[in-house]
């Protein structure tokens, strides 16, 4: 839901007898003299509650107009979380909502004098919660990483096993401007003054780090995983992952140089041709064809799994996801995480509910686990068949995923390889 829009406020009257009576009622004049103009007929009230939906009793809550720095003494939430002040001006509002062990929120809503402003609920973050680091992704890479990237990429060869890295010749039709901007909703003159060379890449200078199993691939062909990581390196360096990525019988392909810098649709274009060109040189289970990244990642691969059903069968979203509506930040009031794309032509999202499997994960202390809480809450919401959510405990945006955790993942995400595994 969008935040409701700001309005100006208007001109102030003296507030009436009535008006007045109540604020005495209320005890709006304690502690010093109050502002009169603040004083009006109109009501906000909310609930206060925790990230795991706990309501918070005794959280404080503080109105100022935005303009004028008046409003009534802060109000104290009951047992059920629940706040209320009456006797407020139309327009323009701040909120701010503290609790102990929680992290304080602010924003703005509007007041309107004509009808009880909608109940508003906060949602406060717990005390411990990492923050986000400015600029990590622009880190420079290890050694051995920096050495990978600076590598030349070899030409593509049917049925190579093993780790390598590869420039593929052919574009994806997917990845043609005009079918990603009708999928994703989004218009070609707002696209292009954003950047002119909106997926204009040349292929033939890109590169990707691929990794296929040793041995022959299973009967109906290998699974793919593309990967889309924060950073410029798309490869798969974790020894352990590579044992799970075996056992999954699943391809490794990510491109490098596609990291959060470079252009949403660019990085949708790049995931779309690694699947097209793998299809060329390896038998491939249509089915078992999915997308996962890594916090920014993790978004471009919640927009290819909504946007391509029919290319990815499913996607694992690692700490970043987005939605293709605006949602509401709940703590912070008035504002709202924008969506990246649109809600996808009716086709599309029909076979997205139906046959795509979401796995989304996060850490307890992971900054973006507010929002993909709330994603989570929409599929549900809209009707997707499989969603899995993942929450670890006491991980946060950069500590390393444990194995465990991963292993249960790629299980929601690729079930077929661990029905097997369970039947031997």
């Amino acid at each position: 839901m969008e935040p409701a829009p700001l309005r100006s406020r208007p001109a102030r009257r003296a507030p009436s007898v009535l008006a007045a009576a109540l604020a005495l009622a209320l005890g709006f004049g304690a502690g010093g003299p109050a502002r009169a103009d603040w004083h009006g007929r109109g009501r906000a009230s909310g609930e206060v509650a925790s990230l795991d939906g706990r309501a918070l009793a005794g959280a404080t809550v503080t109105l100022r107009l935005a303009e004028e720095d008046g409003g009534p003494p802060a109000a104290t939430t009951d047992d059920r979380g629940r706040w209320s002040l009456l006797g407020l001006a139309a327009g323009s509002w701040r909120i701010a909502v503290s609790a102990p062990g929680h992290e304080p929120a602010e924003g703005t809503l509007v007041v309107t004098e004509e009808r009880p402003t909608a109940r508003l609920r906060t949602v406060l973050r717990p005390v411990g919660e990492a923050p986000p680091v400015p600029g990590i992704e622009n880190a420079p890479p290890p050694a051995e990483v920096a050495a990978a990237l600076a590598a030349p990429a070899d030409a593509p060869r049917p049925g190579r096993s093993g780790a390598y890295k590869v420039a593929f010749a052919e574009r994806a039709p997917w990845s043609a401007l005009g079918e990603v901007l009708r999928r994703a909703g989004l218009a070609r003159e707002t696209v292009l003054a954003v950047d002119s060379r909106a997926l204009a890449y040349d292929l033939a200078g890109e590169s990707f780090e691929v990794r296929v199993p040793e041995g022959e691939p299973p009967e109906r062909g290998w699974g793919v995983l593309v990967w889309v990581s924060p950073t410029a390196f798309g490869g798969a360096r974790r020894p352990d992952l590579q044992a799970l990525l075996d056992r999954h019988r699943l391809v490794w392909a990510g491109a490098d140089g596609a990291g959060n810098e470079r252009p949403r649709w660019d990085r949708w274009g790049l995931a779309l041709d690694a699947v097209w060109n793998l299809q060329r040189l390896y038998p491939v289970d249509p089915d078992r064809v999915f997308v996962a990244g890594y916090s920014g990642g993790g978004r471009v691969a919640s927009a290819l799994t909504m946007l391509y059903p029919d290319v990815f069968r499913g996607g694992l979203m690692v700490m970043g996801t987005d939605w293709y509506r605006d949602l509401s930040v709940p703590d912070r009031p008035g504002t709202h995480w924008p969506a990246p794309f649109a809600r996808p032509p009716r086709d599309l999202l029909r076979l997205a509910r139906e046959r795509t499997r979401w796995v989304l994960l996060t850490g307890e202390r992971d900054f973006n686990r507010l929002q993909t809480r709330a994603v989570d809450a929409e599929l549900r919401q809209d009707g997707f068949r499989s969603v899995t959510f993942l929450e670890v405990p006491g991980m946060s945006h950069l500590d390393p995923i444990p194995l465990d955790w991963l292993r249960r993942a790629l299980a929601a995400l690729d079930p077929a390889p661990a029905a097997q595994e369970a039947g031997r």
